[in-house]
């Protein structure tokens, strides 16, 4: 079975439409085409540096990493990215001083 980024990148201008079409899928023409794109841009990362992992780990601090992913993916931002870190089992600041000093309350 092929990882899903892989299949998700091979996807064109048919399969988006399709999934435009499905009722049952959020319709944002917008963040479903940048799905597709982000998962071009997770198969060229992880083929430029061996695995995507390799790529996540090049950078020195979580600082840097999390500015490189709002850069290389469209629809990350600040929030999706500390997220994707930490349900990566990557190393983040706690989020009781983060999230705080972040804007983010509760």
């Amino acid at each position: 079975m092929r990882p899903i980024p892989e299949v998700v990148a091979a996807f064109d201008q048919g399969d988006l439409l399709r999934l435009l079409s499905n009722e049952g899928l959020v319709q944002s023409k917008g963040k479903l085409k940048a799905t597709l794109e982000n998962a071009r841009t997770f198969m060229e990362l992880a083929e430029k540096n061996g695995s995507f992992e390799a790529w996540l780990h090049s950078f020195d601090d979580f600082e840097s990493t999390h500015k490189a992913l709002i850069k290389a993916f469209k629809y990350i931002g600040n929030f999706s990215a500390y997220w994707l870190l930490f349900t990566w089992k990557e190393p983040v600041p706690d989020w009781k001083e983060w999230g705080p000093a972040n804007g983010y309350t509760g």
